[in-house]
């Protein structure tokens, strides 16, 4: 894999600033580009070019954003009208491929250059489309936050790895981030191999920022709840979560972002602090099983202001750790805490790339923007040791698997494969990383998902 690093000139805070980047990029080909800084509009400079463009998002949330932002682009899905089925979701893909090829104008010329935006659930549908209008080969396709697809295995195992597989052979893709897989991991990545480049961008030391983290251990017995308890009680005291002084003026945050990941424990905290609905934003999935009580206390789920001139914000934001990734959020003022539990299995890797991600929400030069407090509680009992061991014991038998299936007649590998997909979730890599994965081309393939053994 090729490396270069690209300096950023120093004049540039945005690359939605600095088109000429784009030239200095692959323009057929897989490569990453490393962003480096979080917040920078490498998105944006995307969707501003002249290239037809598939932004393939891991995250709802940033392509609503985005489609708020960008009117012009096709946003493959649709937020409240539940019902709209997937023939009439490619029917109007066809309608605005058709609008942009309009007349005899190329795409590079008005009347609009398409720009898709998609999530890796829904890929598939429009990479189908697109080959057969024969026109798939024409767009670039830009992967963004694409560490995700490690960090989200555990729970869309299969979708991830079918989206890499179907990569394979792919003219031009582009995977962005600003915290990406580590190099070491990709080299054991199979669906990498193709990847011919790896391009870092060099920021001038006056663009970059370090984050303000204080972090704090859970003292004994201390629990998310008790601890969002009193910053919510401090707020109503005080009127205001941090204050620091600037320029010889005291400014004060009135707005706080907590990233806690448990559903079912912000619902506690809202119902047991009282707060009221137009106090409070979630953003979380919205197949989440506690979604539910989030609507049943009126509360809102994903609402965030696209204004960066006005922003306006409830009081209280509770984000999920699988809901914030490429999300633009504007606020004049929001101060941020992070609960990272043992129990949920954070561990430093984790927080290497959460952390910035996290703080680089803030799209707003705000006086808190990089300011954070972290809760953290160490797991002791991980034995390093025992999770080789765990492995390789998995990988035996997803081996064992794949030489079964792969000796068997059509009638078992259906047997096999039925058997396999039916498995629930908290048992479905218990035993082993097998994974069936649609080819495309109406059959499947039986792989290991080494996405979550890398999680291990």
């Amino acid at each position: 894999m090729k490396y270069q690093e690209i300096n950023v000139p120093v004049q540039y805070r945005y690359l939605s600033q600095w088109q000429d980047l784009l030239n200095m990029l692959p323009q057929q080909g897989k490569y990453i580009l490393n962003k480096v800084n979080t917040g920078c509009g490498g998105t944006t400079l995307f969707l501003q070019s002249a290239q037809p463009t598939i932004l393939v998002s891991p995250r709802s949330n940033v392509l609503y954003s985005k489609s708020a932002q960008f009117p012009k682009a096709h946003l493959f899905r649709k937020k409240t009208d539940t019902s709209t089925t997937v023939p009439v979701l490619k029917e109007r893909l066809r309608d605005y491929i058709n609008y942009c090829m309009a007349g005899t104008s190329p795409w590079n010329t008005e009347p609009t250059i398409p720009k898709i935006l998609v999530t890796i659930d829904s890929y598939p549908y429009v990479a189908e489309q697109l080959a057969f209008m024969g026109i798939l080969d024409r767009f670039t396709i830009l992967v963004d936050e694409f560490q995700c697809l490690m960090s989200d295995s555990k729970f869309k195992g299969r979708v991830e790895l079918e989206f890499l597989h179907n990569l394979r052979g792919v003219n031009s893709v582009c995977y962005m981030s600003a915290t990406p897989i580590d190099e070491s991991y990709l080299n054991h990545f199979p669906d990498f191999a193709d990847v011919a480049g790896y391009y870092k961008l060099i920021w001038d030391s006056s663009v970059l920022e370090t984050p303000n983290l204080d972090m704090r251990p859970y003292k004994p017995k201390q629990s998310s709840k008790g601890i969002c308890k009193g910053i919510i009680q401090d707020y109503r005291s005080n009127g205001y979560f941090a204050q620091k002084v600037i320029n010889g003026a005291v400014v004060s945050s009135t707005e706080v972002v907590i990233f806690l990941n448990d559903v079912r424990t912000i619902v506690q905290i809202i119902e047991e602090n009282q707060l009221q609905p137009d106090e409070v934003n979630v953003l979380c999935s919205l197949s989440n099983k506690y979604v539910k009580d989030l609507k049943r206390l009126g509360v809102h789920i994903g609402e965030l202001s696209t204004d960066p001139c006005n922003p306006v914000n409830r009081i209280f934001t509770f984000a999920t750790r699988a809901s914030f990734e490429g999300v633009d959020f504007y606020s004049n003022s929001a101060f941020t805490y992070i609960f990272c539990d043992g129990v949920l299995e954070w561990n430093k890797n984790d927080l290497i790339t959460d952390v910035p991600q996290i703080l680089g929400r803030q799209r707003l030069d705000q006086p808190f923007r990089k300011d954070a407090i972290l809760y953290y509680r160490a797991n002791s009992k991980t034995n390093s040791a025992a999770i080789i061991e765990r492995i390789k014991v998995k990988e035996e038998a997803t081996q064992r698997w794949i030489d079964i299936f792969n000796a068997s007649d059509e009638q078992t590998k259906m047997m096999l494969k039925d058997g396999i997909m039916k498995r629930s979730k908290e048992t479905r890599y218990q035993d082993d990383y097998v994974e069936f994965v649609d080819d495309m081309q109406g059959g499947f393939v039986l792989r290991e998902n080494y996405l979550v053994k890398s999680t291990e």
